[in-house]
């Protein structure tokens, strides 16, 4: 079952009622649109990757039933089409691999969890958040959570510099 993007907004809102405006305005507008914005990215690669490598079986698994006539008076017109499909198929699974789905969706999908996963020991006042004050625990989400955006967004960075020097 997919989700929609207001349904965090509905996990959330119980424990949001909560907070105080500082809280909130952290949570709500920096926290949870980057949530969003990783969870709508998961989702969109993983369409994708799914979507593509589908079809790429269908159109494999078609070659041999056309194969079975190669051997009549369509022969011809059989070869070009098991050609044509093996093209296509090929085709889609190397845009696959050059876009990454598969690895882009595990990676945005990993770092909309981990925020979660902070956001709700947060809430709950558990794991590194357990002993903190209001003022300190609101300290240590908006560091762990940035220092965790900020390492994704080097290793964004570093990539595009790493196949200039290969």
């Amino acid at each position: 079952m997919e989700k929609n993007t207001g349904d965090i907004y509905n996990e959330i809102d119980v424990y949001l009622k909560d907070c105080d405006e500082e809280e909130k305005a952290y949570i709500a507008n920096r926290l949870l649109s980057q949530i969003l914005w990783y969870d709508n990215k998961a989702v969109i690669k993983q369409n994708k990757y799914k979507r593509f490598t589908i079809i790429s079986i269908i159109l494999t698994s078609c070659i041999p039933i056309v194969a079975v006539f190669t051997k009549g008076e369509y022969a011809d017109l059989a070869t070009v089409f098991i050609d044509a499909l093996s093209v296509a198929s090929s085709a889609l699974l190397s845009i696959v691999n050059f876009c990454e789905y598969h690895k882009l969706w595990v990676e945005y999908r990993e770092a909309c969890e981990i925020l979660k996963s902070n956001l709700y020991r947060y809430f709950m006042k558990i794991g590194e958040f357990d002993k903190l004050d209001k003022t300190e625990a609101l300290k240590l989400l908006i560091v762990s959570c940035e220092d965790y955006m900020i390492k994704e967004f080097k290793n964004w960075k570093q990539i595009p510099h790493e196949k200039e020097k290969e």
